[in-house]
This record gives C-alpha cells, structure tokens and sequence, in this order.
C-alpha cells in the first residue's frame, strides 16, 4: 500500500454522522460523510449500475489527493486502516457545504483548495458520469496529485486484493481508461486543465468501516488505484476531471458547469422559502426517480441499498410526483410498470 499519514490525535472537525447524496439518474448515487471519512461498505463517489445489470457497483470509492511542494507532501484522505485504532486524519483544515453541491475546502497553510462532486444524470443525449471540480483558492500556483481508488465489486460486497487486476492504461489524449477485466466496461478518467498521467497501479491494502463493523457485517476491504492525475493549477485557476464508463466524457468542464446551473437554480428556488422541510424534500424527490433500459421511469425505494420495488413505487409516487404537480412523471411511471402488471 501506498505511504499514508500516521495516526494523529487531531479529531475530525465535522460530524461524522452527517451525510451527503448525489444521485446520477440511472440508478447510481454517490454518497458519503461530511468528513470525508468511509464508514461503510456504501460511501463511495459514483456507486453506478452497469449496463444491463440490475446491481450496483462501486466504481469509483474515492481519491487520495495529496498537495506535492519539492519533497514536502501533504496528504488530504482521511482513512482508518485496518489495525489503527483512530482514523488517520486529512493533513488539511476541512470545511463543508452541501449546497449546490457537495463542496469541502481543504487548506494547509498557503496551499488551498476547493473540491466540489457533481453527478451528471442520465438523459436523451447524456450518459451518466462523475465530475470533480478543483479550485485553487491560494494566492500561489499549487501541485495536486489525484489518485483514483477503484472498487470494481458488487457494492453489497467488498472487494480484497485480485492480483489478476488488468493495470494497462489506454491513452486517448487527455483521458485516460482502464479496467481490470475483460468482463467490464472500461472506465475513463478526462482532465480538463493542465494534468498528466502517471502509471503507479497499487493496492491500499485494510480499509476499515466502522458502521459496517457495528451492524455485525465484515469491515474490511480493499481498493485498487491505476495511478495519479498530476493537477497543476494557477493561483484562482480551475480544473476538472470526468470519470465515465465506456467512452470518454468529452468537456467536462461544460457538463460540470451545466450541472451547477441546475443544482444552483432549484436551490436558488428552494432557499428562500418559509416552508423549508417540504421546499427541501421537494428538491430531493428526483433523486428517487431513474431511468432504467430502455428509458422506462422507475423509482427507487432508497439509498444505499435498496432498487426497484412495486409496493414502494406505487405509495411513494404520489409524494414524488404529484405532490410537487409533475403529473406527467406519475403518468410516466404508472406507464413503465404496465409490463409488470399480474393477475389484476
């Protein structure tokens, strides 16, 4: 496993039994801890249903970014490895905010940033993928190095170490594209700024989770990186990196800024009103709703574990959809579940 920062008695500045969502429309979310810290087998930044396949999987579980100045490095991943017994916290002062987007401020002295995940839902023209924006907040250039920590495993599952993983990396000019085995789709990673690839594919070997360790499941896993995104970013300079399965997200700053726009106008509409509980429910209804194959509608009985279930579509539609006045959504699924209809 990759060197990582050593146990500190430094305790973790935000909550960590508070949690963020993000759901990409075809079945898939993101989801995790405020502070940053995987406490179950679920947390993970794009958790995706492949392609004619009912289960999800995580694909992409998170990143280990890391400040490089010459020698010195900062390490920003907040982990608990197996046989520690604290978490190791993140070198940086963190701060959160959940909306638009989930976005988490890291600083260590002059070096900062601010890192944001959106998911592009699934629509006519669009696949689904996952979009990490990265601002330098300093007043100097930085160096940030990004590695993915890849699932690959039915997320009911955790994955151990394969040494059969396939770690060829296939350039295709700002992207960069993996998989560990024939049998999956290829993953894709599209910088958009000054970036480059380096091949360093290793295991980080004893991911603890505690929520798991708690409800009595097994607790430990591991997670597969093919390398590092090296980010150079000018001081007030953007960056933006596109994870999508099969082909390539081709400008991921337009899909990330086209995602923003949303999630900041339903807040802009949502913020301001007395009734906060409901305008906020309102704005969480379409994380429910999905596309399955062929475009049917469906919905989803709740996160992290649960898919498609006829008794929880048909009590939880009218709160989704007609409560919120989309009666053309309530129509749309009532249509979708006709092919299951059986025996009245």
């Amino acid at each position: 496993m990759p060197s990582v920062p050593p146990v500190a008695d430094r305790p973790a500045a935000l909550p960590g039994d508070a949690e963020w969502l993000l759901a990409d429309g075809a079945g898939g979310y993101g989801c995790g801890s405020v502070d940053d810290l995987a406490r179950r087998r679920y947390h993970g930044l794009w958790v995706a249903r492949l392609p004619g396949a009912a289960k999800r999987w995580m694909v992409v579980a998170a990143l280990d970014e890391r400040f490089v100045a010459g020698t010195a490095i900062t390490y920003l991943m907040h982990a608990h490895w197996r046989g520690h017994d604290r978490p190791s916290p993140s070198g940086a002062q963190v701060a959160f905010t959940r909306r638009p987007l989930p976005s988490w401020r890291l600083q260590n002295g002059a070096q900062a940033i601010e890192r944001t995940f959106a998911l592009q839902r699934v629509g006519a023209d669009r696949a689904a993928c996952l979009l990490v924006r990265y601002r330098n907040l300093g007043a100097t250039p930085l160096r940030l190095e990004v590695r993915p920590l890849l699932g690959w495993c039915d997320v009911d599952h955790l994955l151990q170490m394969d040494s059969a993983f396939d770690a060829t990396v296939h350039a295709r000019g700002a992207s960069w594209g993996v998989r560990p085995n024939s049998l999956l789709p290829m993953l894709w990673v599209t910088a958009d700024g000054v970036a480059a690839f380096r091949s360093e594919a290793a295991w980080y070997r004893g991911c603890h989770f505690a929520i798991d360790q708690q409800r009595g499941y097994d607790h430990v896993g591991d997670r597969w990186t093919p390398g590092a995104i090296e980010l150079d970013l000018g001081a007030g300079q953007e960056a933006t990196l596109a994870f999508a399965l099969g082909e390539p997200q081709g400008a991921p700053t337009a899909a990330f800024d086209a995602v923003m726009a949303d999630a900041a106008g339903a807040w802009r509409t949502v913020a301001p009103q007395p009734a906060a509980l409901a305008a906020r429910l309102a704005l969480g209804a379409d994380d429910f709703l999905y596309r399955a194959d062929g475009g049917r509608l469906g919905v989803l009985a709740g996160f992290p574990w649960f898919g498609e279930w006829g008794r929880d579509v048909f009590l939880s539609l009218p709160g989704l959809t007609l409560a919120r006045g989309r009666l053309d959504l309530c129509l749309d699924a009532l249509r979708g579940a006709l092919p299951f209809l059986r025996d009245g």
